[in-house]
């Protein structure tokens, strides 16, 4: 019996501890991101695509705006797997009733996303190939002011 109280209570201190984990991984997530860099398809995005992009994280919700079309919605993190991975879910917007799979990468104020557009599946690696729906963001934590707009607004 003792011991499967000690392995019930290893399970919930794993559980507790990758919730943990994963909290802190958000709130690492929280702020405004601009991209320095894209790739959709393996063709580079223009710049002035790129110039009316940002995205803003907040806690689980975002808010992606592209030259002022919006869409909001829910993100969840994995920050055990290898790469880290992201589950994002449209719910206004252009995209609403689409469900993503991503990696990333966050370093600092350097967040590193490469999404799989067809929801199929998590990518493999940090790339984006020509022939694909793979959408690869180098972006950078904007550090002037926060757009009026919040993911939950």
């Amino acid at each position: 019996m003792s011991i499967y109280l000690s392995l019930l209570s290893a399970a919930i201190l794993g559980t507790s501890a990758n919730a943990t984990q994963t909290a802190t991984e958000l709130s690492d997530l929280n702020g405004r991101w601009v991209p320095k860099s894209a790739i959709l398809g393996g063709q580079p995005m223009p710049e002035p695509v790129l110039a009316g992009m940002s995205l803003q994280i907040n806690d689980g919700s975002y808010l992606v705006n592209v030259a002022g079309q919006l869409d909001r919605g829910e993100l969840s993190v994995q920050a055990d797997a290898n790469p880290p991975r992201m589950e994002i879910i449209s719910r206004a917007g252009p995209t609403a009733g689409s469900r993503f799979r991503a990696i990333y990468r966050i370093d600092g104020d350097r967040l590193l996303i490469c999404y799989d557009l067809s929801g199929q599946d998590y990518p493999k690696e940090f790339s984006s190939t020509a022939g694909t729906q793979e959408y690869l963001v180098d972006y950078v934590r904007d550090q002037s002011e926060a757009e009026q707009s919040t993911p939950e607004g």
